[in-house]
């Protein structure tokens, strides 16, 4: 049993490990869609007044999940891991509970964009994890371990200083990986369409009914023929969801001339989108860039929109504030927000396809790089740099690979040390009992 148990125990260690880890990673490569999300929550449970506190609280919780996931897999503080996991999951069980019986949000957003489950299944799959934590709370032995007691604060140092530069150079630059339907190379359009043999949506029909005083529920292939039976109300219960596009909430208005989407998505030469959802939250320290960008396309005669979902009052004080002469159009902000994860924010489109995207801070690098020449698909898949913070990412997972390699070079040398003190300690234990042995033997 005690081998079957640790067996279980190193078992249940890693898939809560590799599961946490996964988890706040997909969180931290997308810190703004964290922010989101949790906003949504605090919403939908009328908890309104700590919205300010929600990027706090997206740090917070990608920070935890990945530290116990790093704990879990190199064996730190076993026995208050184990605590931690258990104590975090009857809470996150518990809420996911909650939120399957009210559905106050659809997507639970616990994998982030990466993984959708419905509220059901995270509840499974949350009282999976919790079982796998008790079997790790209630294993007493030592597990393997990867750092020592030397090396060990380092590595925790470490492994909470790892989701908080994957944050930062996500949240400075756009997400290192877009799960999104408007990433890089997505036809939009194909997004926005159903198939025409897509499944649809599944509905049962219930009918209330009523006689002498009482009433009952029947279905559609039990309705009643008695006729002392009056009807009184139908229901129709969703029993399979249809299929759905990726992209249900994207229109494109402007005041004077309507709905343009299908004409800028079918616009054969680039087109650049300003997405600013919400302009009073919109960064100001850049739109001086905003303002060159918007030069650069009315010299080479590209289409460029704002899109935002402030009211006009605002897109007019804000067009005379900074000079800008280029159309304002009104968008969802969910959509904006979904889009592109800045604000400002910027999206290059031809033909439908989304060909960039750049952050607010980069805006400026694309500006300088372009100068005063025509676009070209050529160019700008030359450029990738400009296109994402894939270089940057690269180097922080590079500098965090350098930095665990070399504590475990210390953790190999310390076990080396060890292990050769112990060899010669030994060897001086035995000459003195075979000295020993001998003064016996002479003696006698």
């Amino acid at each position: 049993m005690s081998k079957f148990h640790r067996a279980l125990s190193l078992i249940a260690r890693f898939l809560l490990g590799f599961t946490f880890l996964f988890s706040g990673f997909v969180k931290a490569v997308d810190p703004l869609g964290t922010v989101y999300k949790i906003q949504d929550y605090l919403q939908a449970f009328s908890w309104g007044f700590f919205e300010e506190y929600a990027g706090l609280l997206a740090v917070a919780l990608f920070s935890f999940e990945m530290l116990l996931g790093f704990s879990h897999l190199f064996g730190f503080r076993q026995r208050r891991t184990a605590r931690l996991s258990t104590l975090f999951m009857l809470v996150m069980t518990a809420l996911t509970l909650v939120v399957d019986l009210t559905d106050p949000v659809k997507d639970c957003g616990c994998f982030g964009d990466a993984l959708k489950l419905s509220n059901w299944q995270t509840f499974e799959k949350n009282v999976i994890l919790l079982i796998l934590s008790l079997i790790l709370l209630l294993y007493k032995g030592d597990l393997y371990h990867t750092f020592g007691k030397r090396t060990s604060p380092a590595a925790f140092v470490l492994s909470l200083l790892v989701p908080l530069f994957i944050a930062w150079v996500n949240y400075r630059h756009l997400p290192f990986l877009d799960f999104r339907p408007y990433k890089v190379g997505s036809h939009l359009p194909s997004q926005m369409m159903v198939p025409e043999d897509a499944p649809q949506d599944s509905f049962v029909l219930k009918f209330v009914m009523e006689k002498d005083g009482r009433r009952h529920i029947f279905d559609e292939d039990e309705y009643p023929s008695d006729t002392a039976w009056h009807y009184v109300d139908r229901k129709e219960l969703l029993v399979r969801k249809g299929y759905q596009a990726p992209i249900q909430d994207f229109a494109i208005f402007h005041p004077e001339w309507g709905d343009i989407t299908a004409q800028v998505l079918s616009d054969t030469s680039y087109v650049f989108l300003l997405s600013m959802p919400h302009l009073e939250k919109a960064d100001r320290r850049f739109m001086e860039d905003v303002q060159a960008l918007q030069l650069y396309a009315t010299q080479q005669q590209y289409p460029l929109y704002i899109l935002t979902a402030s009211l006009l009052e605002e897109q007019t004080q804000w067009a005379y504030e900074y000079d800008l002469q280029v159309p304002f159009c009104q968008v969802d902000d969910i959509a904006l927000k979904t889009m592109v994860r800045s604000n400002p924010g910027l999206v290059l489109l031809k033909d439908g396809v989304v060909y960039a995207k750049w952050s607010a801070r980069n805006i400026r690098n694309f500006v300088k790089f372009i100068q005063q020449d025509r676009l070209s698909d050529r160019m700008l898949f030359q450029q990738p740099r400009y296109f994402n913070n894939t270089l940057e990412m690269l180097f922080v997972f590079g500098l965090i690979f350098i930095a665990y390699f070399i504590i475990s070079m210390f953790r190999a040398i310390s076990l080396i040390v060890t292990f050769y003190r112990k060899r010669k300690l030994n060897r001086l234990t035995n000459g003195v009992v075979k000295a020993n042995s001998d003064n016996n033997v002479l003696n006698q």
